[in-house]
């Protein structure tokens, strides 16, 4: 009797109890396989112009397809790879399909040259205006200018997106008026905008060292490099006839060896565009958007072992994804 009691009055204390309802309902995050690849139907950075990366601007995520193709084969890629690092992403979802040390830092050479020409358009740079090339441009590489020559920013850019042209990007930088060391600060500040915390530039061509990335936030520039038509278009060409303001052409020829055809390729889906960079302290590096039955994915190779083996071993991972995964619509998804 005692202890009905007893049991009577605890729940009576419970009952009478004043009930705090200030709580905290718990939501359930959608599992997102990539920390700096927002899901689809999630917002990103607006990317903020003047290096202004203060501001909560919002950009939604244009695309109308966000499910992730559906893995439809056991197997998984095992063919040995030089590259130190490599990642597949889905473009659509950003769904992660492969993965080897993505996250590690790497320098990332000439693929730095696709910040620089994200700097120059957003500086709102008369593309026609004429640029004089001046003894301080000539770096080494490529020389598809040369000091005294006349030419317009247009065929600048596109020299240095199709011919990784360093003397052509250090024109290029000038163009827009700022100094080297305000270009190089628009472009960190442009990567903190896109969400990229271990991306760090030194100078605006890619040759020094210092300027790293992540193979997990290359696909982020890479992403939005692609949605901008001018760099689609550069880095989709396998040759250019740059013309100089006097009317003579130099023919420019593209260092991604998949789009002129210079490499025996494994895949025979549609190269869109990408970037190669090679120096000595990151070896053969290859970035590029291929695409599948209207399906895009985007491959990061850095630290292949050669020249060749950058383009081979994207073009190996491609095939394997567009072979081991469904997207909706397939007839296996």
């Amino acid at each position: 009797m005692i202890t009905f009691v007893i049991a009577i009055a605890a729940v009576l204390g419970l009952v009478l109890a004043p009930v705090n309802f200030d709580f905290v309902p718990v939501i359930a995050e959608r599992k997102n396989p990539s920390h700096h690849l927002v899901l689809a139907e999630g917002v990103r950075n607006q990317e903020l112009v003047g290096g202004d990366v203060t501001g909560d601007a919002r950009l939604p995520i244009r695309r109308n397809r966000y499910v992730p193709p559906r893995k439809i084969s056991e197997s998984d890629f095992i063919t040995p790879l030089s590259g130190e690092s490599a990642i597949v992403v889905d473009v659509a979802s950003n769904e992660v399909l492969f993965a080897k040390n993505i996250d590690s830092p790497h320098a990332i050479a000439s693929i730095t040259k696709l910040m620089s020409a994200l700097v120059v358009l957003s500086n709102n740079t008369d593309l026609d205006a004429q640029v004089v090339i001046n003894e301080s441009d000539i770096r080494t590489g490529r020389q598809y200018v040369y000091p005294g020559e006349r030419v317009t920013v247009r065929e600048l850019f596109r020299a240095s997106l199709i011919g990784s042209s360093n003397s052509a990007t250090v024109a290029l930088a000038r163009s827009t008026g700022l100094d080297e060391v305000e270009f190089v600060a628009r472009m960190n500040q442009k990567a903190k905008a896109m969400g990229l915390t271990q991306t760090y530039f030194e100078e605006p061509t890619g040759l020094d060292h210092d300027n790293v990335s992540t193979a997990r936030e290359l696909v982020v520039l890479l992403r939005f490099a692609m949605e901008n038509d001018m760099i689609s278009d550069a880095v989709g060409r396998n040759a250019y006839t740059m013309r100089f303001v006097n009317g003579v052409g130099r023919t420019i020829y593209a260092t991604n060896w998949l789009l002129t055809g210079q490499v025996k390729r494994v895949d025979d889906a549609k190269v869109v565009g990408g970037k190669t960079g090679y120096n000595d302290a990151a070896g053969y590096n290859f970035m590029t958007h291929y695409k599948d039955n209207g399906n895009p994915i985007a491959v990061v190779v850095l630290g292949a072992d050669d020249h060749y083996a950058r383009f081979t071993e994207a073009d190996m991972l491609s095939r394997w994804v567009y072979d081991s995964y469904a997207w909706v619509g397939d007839k296996s998804y």
